[in-house]
């Protein structure tokens, strides 16, 4: 369910040799899983693993959810590895109803901050 007033998507990237880290809050819209698929294109290229915190997003439509599964997917045909790390409840659910959740979140738990 979507917010009157919608949060505005932002996304950071950390690294750490070839670890990357990328946090994303907001909203993932058709509109913002454009930004977020070039950033995800660039990160997946140069890095091995790619830990993505999705903690504090606030909606996510199936433009959001194929960005991710494209990104999953262009990572494990260059050997490298993409886990969501953290899901807000409204990314667990769309994980969920996608089928999903068992590619996209980290074996170390159950995608939970």
């Amino acid at each position: 369910m979507r917010m009157e007033h919608p949060e505005e998507f932002t996304m950071a990237v950390r690294r750490d040799g070839r670890r990357a880290v990328v946090v994303i809050s907001g909203e993932l819209d058709l509109h913002e899983s454009e930004r977020l698929s070039e950033r995800l294109s660039t990160v997946v290229a140069d890095a091995a693993t790619i830990e993505l915190d999705a903690q504090r997003v606030t909606f996510i439509d199936s433009a959001g959810l194929r960005v991710l599964l494209v990104a999953w997917q262009a990572a494990r045909e260059r050997g490298a590895e993409l886990r969501v790390t953290a899901v807000s409840k409204q990314m667990a659910w769309m994980l969920e109803v996608a089928g999903v959740p068992d590619l996209l979140l980290s074996p170390d738990g159950d995608g939970q901050a």
